[in-house]
Parts: structure tokens; C-alpha cells; sequence
């Protein structure tokens, strides 16, 4: 998940929940000394609500508690704290196994998330021995967002073996790091999207051909679900098109495409002596050679001769051999080997000749 701070990690807060009707939090408190007021708007005012239960030995929970958070004054230290402390809280060190306490913020929109950790620190007193202790422990990092709206911790009672009911005092808790973050959805990988693209023809300029991408049976969408990158994209050869995930995408998937040779440009084909013919054509710098076909029916089936041409230097063909009187048909095509692929351009137009 991509966060962007709204609020500087330094800013060390802790948040203070009363039973009694508590002020919900406003930007100001928000703010402190250590953010700027624009950066704490961003938080509407949120609220941190916190419900405190019980849970007995059979994981049934007991609301013990429904509390609000809110800015206490600055302490000793003059640190502003944001802290809570629940009412007395009676319970049967028997039957409870764990204090669990469930944060939500109300308030919390589409675009936030909000991640902060804190200390709890609890005070009980056993009637029967009047006895007293203390205890404290610090809960990890805590998470809210639209997709995980709670954030649990489970405190667990250390005196569960001690038969006798408890009074907890006070049970307080100090939260630190309380930041704001721009809330990013979690998105999809596009690394294993199957991509079509169709090869194109050579015309001198870069080319971009539009690309199927499929992914999960679903078709996604250029310009809402991914953009797209050419490169080696002008000349004959293997271009590569990269998929970059947008929106609820992300990541990058590559393809490739061919560029194939603009069709050959055929010139003449001539019969200056005796059972020979000369077919000429336009030079291709774009292509490694070519391939020449003479034959004596224009769909190129009937006494068919192929020459390869391994120059593209090389415009002219001369055959001999052939029959006097015949009328022959010429082509020419050309093409150029990248890796173990034959790029071959289509078929030059084809022209006719009677031999002498």
C-alpha cells in the first residue's frame, strides 16, 4: 500500500478518553505545534473511539466500556499528551482472560488512513488483601483504514491464577505517532496480464500499436487501468511495449511486436537475349536481403525458380535457363532475420515478360 505522509512521524502525540461526554477532536488539537493547519485538515477532525471489553475463558466478549478520545493539557514534561483512562472496572480474575480494546475512528474518509501505537498501563487492587500493583506494556503499531476500519489490541490479565476479584483503578493509555496518511487502495499486479499485440509494417515512423491486455478473464482499459511505453519502435525488427498499472493496477508487464519490411519496390523485368530475363528493383536499407521468384503462371505454381538475394545491396536478378517464347512472371519480397524470426515484407507487385 502507497502512503504519503500528511503529518511528520516526529510528532509524538498520545490521546486521552473520558467516560464523561469528551469534546471530539478538532483540527487545533490535531494540529499542536508540530503541523501546519492545512496538514491537519486534510484529518477532518477526526475522532478515535475506543470500546473496551472483557473476554472470559471461552472467548466471549463483555462490553466493559464505550470510550471517546480527546487532547488532554500539557503534562510535566510540557508535551501535549492525547491520553484515555477508563472508569473503575470490577471484574473476577477467574473468569476474565483478556482486556481487548478495539479502535475505530467514526469520521474516517474514503482517502485517509491513520496508523499510531501507544502504551497501556493498568492499576488494580485486590479488596481482600489490599493489595496493589502496576504493570505496563506497549501494544504494536494500530491501523485504520476504509478497508480495515478496526484496529484490536488484546491485553492479556496477568493474574489469572490468582482466585479473587479485582478492581481496576485505572487503566490509561498513552498513543504516540497519531498520522494521518493518504489512503492508496490496494492494487493489482499487471505483471501477469496476458498482452496481444499485432505486428506492423515498416513506414519510417515510430509506431504504437493498440495491445489487448487481459488479466483474470477481465479486459482492462488504456488510460484507466494502465498506460503504455514503445520502444525500438521506428525500425524493421523487435519492438517492446511496456503495460504500466493505474488506477486499482499496478506494477509493469512487457510485450513485444514486430516491425516488418515495407513491401519491396519492383522496377523492370526485361528479356534482352535469348532465354534469359533481368528483373531490377528499389534498394530497402531496412531489410538484410531479398528473395526472387520467377514462374510461368502469375499465382507462382507452374515451373517456379526461387534465388535468395543476401545482399540488400544487390537490385537486380539475372535468369537463364528459361524458355524461348514463354511468358514469365517475376516478384521480389524482402527480408531481414532478427534472432530466429524471418521478417519478410510482402510480395512486390508482380510483372510480366515473353522471354526471347
Amino acid at each position: 500500500m502507497k502512503l504519503k505522509r500528511l503529518m511528520s512521524s516526529a510528532c509524538a502525540l498520545a490521546l486521552m478518553v473520558s467516560m464523561i461526554g469528551a469534546p471530539a477532536l478538532t483540527g487545533k488539537d490535531l494540529v499542536g505545534n508540530a503541523v501546519t493547519a492545512s496538514a491537519a485538515s486534510e484529518l477532518n477532525a477526526t475522532d478515535l473511539h475506543v470500546n473496551i471489553y472483557a473476554v472470559d475463558y471461552s472467548n466471549n466478549k463483555t462490553l466493559l466500556s464505550s470510550l471517546d478520545v480527546y487532547a488532554k493539557v500539557k503534562d510535566y514534561k510540557n508535551k501535549t499528551r492525547y491520553m484515555f483512562t477508563s472508569d473503575k472496572i470490577i471484574f473476577d480474575s477467574t473468569k476474565v482472560k483478556d482486556i481487548e480494546f478495539e479502535y475505530s475512528i467514526p469520521n474516517l474518509l474514503s482517502d485517509q488512513q491513520v496508523d499510531f501505537n501507544g502504551y497501556l498501563q493498568y492499576h488494580f487492587y485486590n479488596a481482600d488483601y489490599d493489595a496493589a500493583g502496576a504493570g505496563i506494556g506497549k501494544d504494536d503499531v494500530q491501523h485504520i483504514s476504509p478497508e480495515q476500519p478496526t484496529s484490536v489490541y488484546t491485553w492479556k490479565t496477568p493474574f489469572a491464577s490468582d482466585p479473587h476479584d479485582y478492581t481496576l483503578m485505572s487503566l490509561s493509555g498513552q498513543i504516540l505517532n497519531f498520522n494521518p496518511y493518504e489512503y492508496v487502495p490496494p492494487t493489482t499486479p499487471v505483471n501477469t496480464a496476458a498482452v496481444t499485440i499485432s505486428d506492423v509494417v515498416y513506414t519510417g515512423k515510430a509506431k504504437t500499436p493498440a495491445a489487448k491486455v487481459v488479466l483474470d478473464g477481465k479486459t482492462l482499459k488504456k488510460g484507466v487501468d494502465y498506460t503504455i511505453d514503445y520502444r525500438n519502435n521506428t525500425s524493421v525488427g523487435r519492438a517492446t511495449a511496456t503495460i504500466n498499472g493505474i488506477g486499482n493496477y499496478r506494477g509493469k508487464k512487457t510485450a513485444s511486436f514486430y516491425i516488418l519490411p515495407a513491401q519491396t519496390k519492383i522496377k523492370t523485368l526485361k528479356s534482352t537475349k535469348t532465354k534469359s530475363v533481368t528483373l531490377t528493383w528499389t534498394r530497402d536499407n531496412q531489410v538484410a536481403g531479398y528473395t526472387v521468384q520467377i514462374a510461368l503462371d502469375k499465382n507462382f505454381t507452374s515451373s517456379v525458380k526461387k534465388f535468395n538475394i543476401s545482399k540488400n545491396s544487390t537490385v537486380s536478378k539475372k535468369v537463364n535457363g528459361l524458355k524461348k517464347g514463354k511468358t514469365y512472371y517475376a516478384r521480389v519480397q524482402g527480408y531481414k532475420k532478427v534472432g530466429s524470426k524471418n521478417l519478410q515484407a510482402t510480395w512486390s507487385k508482380v510483372l510480366k515478360v515473353k522471354c526471347k
